[in-house]
């Protein structure tokens, strides 16, 4: 059975979006069902951890599986590539607004070190940029990929399986007794200190490369196409579910709970063949798909600027005006600034290294 990944890039538009309206959800919800739903959009942040796992192990399959290993430094290469041209455009945008037009920022001396090599969760909790700690956590990520990943690609699926569970067991105990903090009296920044340093949130990223192996090692039985998409909605329907059940900032959801759905989700995605495939996978949903890292990315500066200039996003016409003004500079942006950045970056500095 062929699997392609392209079936999963609409999940990240709405993904990103789930982030912007829980950072700026609109009053006019405040009292309505999906309320609810929204105070928990922001694990659409492990979504992407998940996700971001999965996808690494898909696209270097073939390197993995014949050589046991990928090339270190073009994988980090190609990585930065991709995310730190727009990372800093973002920064330097935070940085414009505050000394050109109003103040919003301390300590940018001590924390500016930091924030341009992206490893200010590494150290501290917060950055500049807000939305921009779970960068500063994927970098985390992709330092550790290419030696966590020579280790599992030899796992039997009962071994993968295994080590999912014990890494969410563990992550979930981590979660738990650190919420039971409370005899020192710095226990609300540990509290927060877990909520965005990367070592806690490596194993959601973890899980996402254990289940592309699962897939890739045809661990996955086969499924029909109508039981597929009722699976998906079924999925769909239990998460959403989960995310109205569960209180806002659930120390259940930042341990990992959703990543079991996760997994069975993404795969059946991956599974899909025919009509519904050719639809997910069409060049619309593609690029609203590569354009979720500048929607989630740009959310704060361009939020800055919008509702300096423009308008307050308070209520869901503004909101939905900015959403649209945010959707369309990250497409701008993918298509003008971050591919061509991309490929030069790619030229120019893996000229000399085999490629992949």
């Amino acid at each position: 059975m062929k699997l392609s990944t392209d079936t999963l890039y609409i999940t990240r538009f709405f993904a990103a979006v789930g982030v912007v309206f829980y950072h700026y959800k609109p009053v006019d919800l405040s009292k309505d069902v999906v309320n609810e739903i929204i105070t928990n959009l922001d694990e659409g942040v492990n979504y992407f951890y998940f996700l971001s796992g999965f996808v690494m192990i898909m696209a270097y399959q073939k390197p993995l599986f014949t050589k046991g290993s990928i090339d270190k430094i073009s994988y980090w290469i190609k990585r930065i590539a991709r995310i730190y041209p727009l990372y800093l455009v973002a920064l330097l945008l935070c940085l414009v607004f505050h000394f050109g037009i109003r103040s919003q920022f301390t300590s940018l001396v001590l924390r500016m070190p930091f924030e341009l090599l992206m490893v200010q969760t590494w150290f501290y909790n917060g950055s500049i940029n807000y939305p921009a700690w779970s960068i500063s956590c994927e970098a985390f990520f992709y330092l550790l990929f290419p030696f966590i990943v020579p280790h599992l690609i030899s796992f039997s699926t009962r071994k993968l399986i295994a080590t999912a569970v014990v890494c969410l067991g563990i992550n979930l105990l981590v979660q738990l007794g650190g919420n039971e903090i409370e005899f020192v009296q710095s226990h609300k920044f540990i509290h927060s200190l877990m909520a965005t340093q990367p070592v806690f949130r490596t194993i959601i990223f973890v899980c996402g490369m254990l289940a592309a192996l699962l897939l890739i090692k045809g661990s996955v039985p086969f499924i029909g196409r109508f039981t597929v998409v009722i699976g998906l909605l079924g999925l769909l329907f239990i998460i959403l579910l989960t995310l109205y059940e569960l209180s806002p900032g659930s120390l259940w959801l930042r341990a990992g709970i959703l990543v079991p759905l996760y997994s069975v989700f993404v795969v059946l995605l991956c599974s899909l063949q025919g009509d519904v495939s050719r639809f997910l996978s069409n060049p619309f949903f593609i690029l609203l798909g590569d354009s979720s890292y500048g929607i989630y990315i740009l959310q704060f500066p361009v939020h800055l600027f919008f509702t300096y200039f423009i308008t307050e996003t308070g209520t869901l016409p503004g909101l939905c005006s900015y959403l649209a003004v945010l959707i369309l500079i990250s497409i701008l942006s993918h298509q003008f600034f971050e591919k061509p950045v991309r490929e030069y970056a790619n030229t120019r500095f893996l000229k000399s290294r085999v490629s992949l």
